[in-house]
């Protein structure tokens, strides 16, 4: 299950509809269902049925939940109870301990809470003079980083007048593979105000917590919470194997005390595995319920690294790197069973 991060730059991102769209076909066939991945020929919907594949050029209609519901949107996210958010900014440093990210911001910005529409907003941030926005959605999405660019570009087209996507370009960010979409439009519900839009979308990985190799609060512990480093980044520039993440951002709290880090607000790196099994059983033609299956199975099948987390023992002479892996090499296995 792909997972993403989306951080959207300037003024606002549109949602993925929560509810099931209409999809009217030019034959007259009307499906309901969600878009669940976007090629630029093709359009794949999970329905009640299954998963179905349409040619856009069979399509006449997409119709949204929202465009008929006759209620406003907005209004309706508002009134949702949103889950409290554990995030400090200071300086030009935000750190958001429930999400487990962090982000560098120009001076006098802001958080601002206003931007929270839906519980999978974990961030929004505004400049002073309230003309730039920056948005951190998180989803759960069962498709590829390409096709949920695809799906929210579509949002942006419902949402934008005169829309046009300037480029999409690869990039790693925190580490992590991600794209970058620049795209602009004019809001129609602000008197076709002009804007630009560079929306990030991220995979997220492992979280993890780190710790002091000693115990100063006089508690039963076998260690503590560090303290946050003020100004200082959580992670280098590149992240390798031999320093995952910075140490430096962490500091000893004083005698008697408890650290002030969050729990979790370190990732490690992405896991990726991909499993194979296949079967054939054959009958013996001399033995009426006698049959013999062969069977095929491979773990890791890609013999893909996946890193491990880091040594995270603040004071260690390894804390940061990585000293293993998280899944073994690739494991084949061939085996048979004669049934009778």
């Amino acid at each position: 299950m792909l997972r993403p991060f989306t951080i959207c730059l300037l003024f606002l991102i549109a949602a993925l509809p929560a509810l099931a769209e209409e999809i009217v076909l030019k034959d007259g066939t009307k499906l309901v269902g969600h878009m669940t991945g976007i090629t630029p020929d093709r359009i794949e919907v999970e329905t009640s049925y299954g998963k179905v594949q349409l040619n856009r050029s069979e399509i006449l209609t997409i119709n949204f939940p929202e465009n008929n519901s006759g209620k406003d949107p907005d209004a309706t996210a508002a009134k949702q109870d949103l889950p409290k958010i554990d995030e400090t900014l200071s300086g030009t440093q935000y750190l958001n301990r429930t999400g487990k990210f962090s982000l560098t911001l120009p001076p006098e910005w802001k958080i601002d809470p206003d931007l929270r529409h839906s519980p999978g907003t974990f961030a929004g941030l505004s400049s002073k003079d309230k003309m730039r926005f920056a948005m951190v959605v998180q989803e759960e999405y069962p498709g590829s980083m390409d096709s949920y660019r695809e799906l929210t570009m579509l949002g942006a087209r419902r949402t934008l007048s005169n829309f046009e996507e300037l480029a999409h370009p690869n990039a790693t960010i925190d580490g992590k593979p991600a794209i970058l979409v620049f795209y602009r439009g004019a809001l129609q519900k602000s008197n076709n105000l002009p804007v630009e839009f560079l929306s990030a979308f991220i995979q997220s990985g492992n979280t993890f917590t780190a710790q002091m190799n000693s115990n100063n609060s006089n508690s039963q512990a076998n260690s503590q919470l560090p303290n946050m480093v003020t100004g200082v980044n959580l992670y280098p520039d590149t992240k390798t194997a031999a320093q995952w993440f910075n140490p430096a951002a962490f500091t000893a709290p004083g005698q008697y005390k408890f650290g002030n880090e969050g729990r979790n607000i370190l990732r490690g790196p992405r896991f990726s595995d991909v499993d194979f099994s296949a079967s054939k059983t054959l009958r013996i033609p001399k033995l009426e319920h006698g049959q013999i299956q062969l069977r095929f199975d491979a773990t890791n099948a890609l013999n893909h690294t996946s890193l491990g987390i880091p040594n995270s023992s603040i004071g260690g002479s390894t804390v940061g790197q990585i000293t293993g892996a998280a899944l073994s090499g690739r494991t084949l296995q061939l085996g048979g069973r004669f049934s009778f």
